[in-house]
Order: C-alpha cells, then structure tokens, then sequence
C-alpha cells in the first residue's frame, strides 16, 4: 500500500487484532470493522459478531487513482462503512479509530440523516 510504513501484512494483521481487542475488552461499544484489503479474518471474533457487538465488512477498496492521496482511501472506506453497514443503521453516531501501530487514534462523530 503506497504511503504505509508497515507493510508486513503479518504485524499489520496483529496490529488491527490488538487494537480490535483492547475496544472489546475496555469498552462496551458496538464495533464496526471495514477492511479495505479484501481479507476476511472474521473468524477470529466469530463469537463477537454472532452476539451483535462487532461487524467486520471486507472489500477490495485499494483499486483508486493514487494520485489522490491516502486520505481519498480513507474517506472511501468510511463511506463503504457507512452505505453497508447494518450496525450503523441501527445507531446515530459512530466513533472513528485509526491504528498507527502504538498509537490509536479515536474520533467520535454524529451521522447526519
């Protein structure tokens, strides 16, 4: 992925595991996972989705202009996120994490209908 600095698709797994794990454990949010690489590793937390505390939506999002820039790839996977998701049609907000390796990025924000 251009402008990534981990690109082991093994620590970058970990990495998002961990992140995913610690939301699990320290919060009681719902989580929505959208992963953009296409890979499934929904079985890791099967038990988690099977209760309704946790979607994970894969798709192939990385087919764009990378002229654009990283952040188009984000807004786009927010976007998939919000059009497919089933949990966020049942909430009125969502909060936005993004992992940077040690340091986890957290926003809340408000949907708009």
């Amino acid at each position: 992925m251009a402008y990534t600095k981990l690109s082991n698709p093994e620590i970058r797994l970990q990495q998002y595991k961990d992140t995913l794990n610690w939301y699990l454990e320290n919060t009681d949010m719902k989580i929505l996972l959208v992963e953009n690489s296409g890979y499934d590793f929904s079985d890791s937390h099967q038990k988690q989705i099977d209760e309704g505390r946790m979607e994970m939506l894969c798709y192939d999002g990385n087919d764009y202009d990378r002229s654009r820039g990283k952040g188009y790839g984000e807004a786009a996977i927010m976007e998939y996120g919000i059009t497919h998701s089933r949990l966020l049609s049942t909430t009125p907000s969502f909060a936005n994490s993004k992992d940077y390796g040690e340091t986890t990025l957290f926003e809340h924000q408000r949907l708009v209908s």
